[in-house]
């Protein structure tokens, strides 16, 4: 997504002061699911990618951050069936206040 277009639907939402930096394919110049993307916001981060996650409700993101070693969550909304030639995510729910519990439980590196 790009940055002007996140931007616009934080601000919508009420959710904007709640995000510190918005992470865009823009910068990278490669798009989703392309683990540059993810890897990108981890080196922004100054984090391994392996100390990050991502919990997304397409499991496209998901495997696209496994791809670039980031924990994965899936909420099975809106998809409810993940497409086997994806990797598969660490955790998945139909909440996202499961799924944010679960990856909280995975064993750390």
């Amino acid at each position: 997504m790009e940055a002007s277009r996140a931007q616009s639907l934080l601000g919508g939402s009420g959710l904007g002061g709640f995000v510190e930096r918005i992470v865009s394919i823009d910068e990278v110049r490669a798009w989703k699911p392309r683990p540059e993307v993810y890897r990108h916001a981890a080196d922004l981060a100054g984090l391994a990618p392996s100390c990050l996650a991502l919990i997304a409700a397409h499991a496209r993101d998901c495997h696209g951050a496994s791809r670039a070693r980031l924990a994965t969550g899936w909420v099975s909304r809106p998809e409810l069936r993940l497409n086997p030639a994806l990797s598969q995510p660490d955790v998945r729910g139909v909440a996202l206040s499961r799924v944010d519990e679960a990856l909280i439980r995975l064993p750390r590196d």
